[in-house]
């Protein structure tokens, strides 16, 4: 978590869509025996649907001499929603991106049809941290 950054606060009659994701390639890449779940992640964030929270099931290893046993595996289409530690997924931060370089909107007007349109509050520094994290996946691409 980087210093000075809190968590975001969602307000308890918040209405989640449940999602649930499971791993896909469920055999042990060390041993090839039939992995189980171990533990469970339960993520939340905005999307412009509404709020979702994924049920994760985490696998590993049943056989505790294989090296597998140690090595926690996450769903592989967890990614693809959502970036992790984020309070939003992906179709949210390419709208904010969208938004600030090719419709070249203020920071304090996203903010605003983000809350008017979609309900989705975000502090100004919030939204200013995600066009930074766009803006460099854009020059990534480039």
């Amino acid at each position: 978590m980087e210093v000075g950054r809190m968590p975001y606060m969602w307000p308890e009659e918040t209405d989640f869509t449940p999602w649930e994701l499971d791993v896909i390639e469920r055999d042990c890449p060390c041993c090839g025996r039939m992995m189980h779940v171990c533990d469970h992640r339960h993520p939340r964030f905005h999307t412009l649907d509404g709020p979702v929270e994924l049920l994760c099931r985490l696998d590993h290893c049943p056989d505790p001499t294989c090296p597998g046993h140690f090595k926690t595996k996450s769903p592989e289409l967890e990614i693809t929603i959502a970036l992790p530690k984020m309070a939003i997924g992906w179709d949210v931060l390419c709208w904010i991106g969208h938004r600030r370089c090719s419709r070249h909107w203020a920071i304090s007007q996203i903010r605003s049809e983000l809350q008017d349109e979609y309900d989705i509050k975000l502090s100004e520094d919030s939204i200013a941290r995600y066009i930074q994290r766009y803006q460099v996946m854009l020059a990534a691409r480039q």
